[in-house]
């Protein structure tokens, strides 16, 4: 796995991350643009933890696949093999889905992963 220096704030054991982080080496083109949208979303969201990093390489690889495959489905030609392609295509998307689901990575799945909580500095006034 590739290291790489992350800016980090410590929440047990959890890292929650506060800047999109560097992305994988040899990420580019369409995976690049998701690992920064979806760094900055889950950011955002206060989700984005060291553990989620990993993860989220793969999805946007994922994604990446599916937006090549999509722009061969466009060129085809009749006498190419449409059903080929649109088989991997509907392969891609179905493990897309499930990674998003699994990840929190959609709207209704993001409710249902537990977020790290940052802690709080203790103020005198809680002491009383």
């Amino acid at each position: 796995m590739n290291r790489r220096q992350i800016n980090t704030t410590k929440t047990g054991e959890l890292s929650l991350i506060k800047r999109v982080p560097k992305p994988p080496d040899g990420m580019k083109g369409v995976a690049l643009d998701w690992w920064n949208k979806k760094c900055a979303d889950l950011i955002k969201e206060g989700y984005l933890t060291s553990l989620v990093l990993e993860s989220l390489e793969s999805y946007c690889n994922v994604l990446a696949d599916m937006a090549y495959i999509r722009e061969k489905i466009n060129k085809l030609t009749p006498s190419d093999n449409f059903f080929r392609w649109q088989k991997a295509y509907n392969e891609a998307n179905k493990l897309q889905i499930t990674m998003a689901r699994e990840f929190g990575f959609t709207s209704t799945s993001a409710n249902k992963v537990e977020r790290p909580k940052e802690k709080k500095k203790k103020d005198w006034l809680d002491l009383i």
